[in-house]
């Protein structure tokens, strides 16, 4: 489907009044602290680059048989 955009810097506008608005009213004050702990974080980063190692290994395998 095919959709036109007639004016797109009032569009543009609206979008951004939105997002503000809902940037706005989400913000309050946080009683528990922000982020995870050191130990999560190390696991986390962890578990990333090993799925990354294994997706680059099995890409290699799909394209030529001679990786390993």
């Amino acid at each position: 489907m095919m959709q036109t955009v007639t004016d797109a810097i009032f569009q543009t506008t609206i979008f951004a009044i939105i997002l503000g608005l809902v940037f706005l009213f989400s913000l309050r004050r946080r009683t528990e602290p922000l982020g995870f702990s050191h130990d999560v974080t190390n696991q986390l980063k962890g578990f990333a680059i090993l799925t990354i190692l294994f997706g680059h290994i099995g890409y290699f395998l799909v394209t030529d048989r001679s990786f390993l």
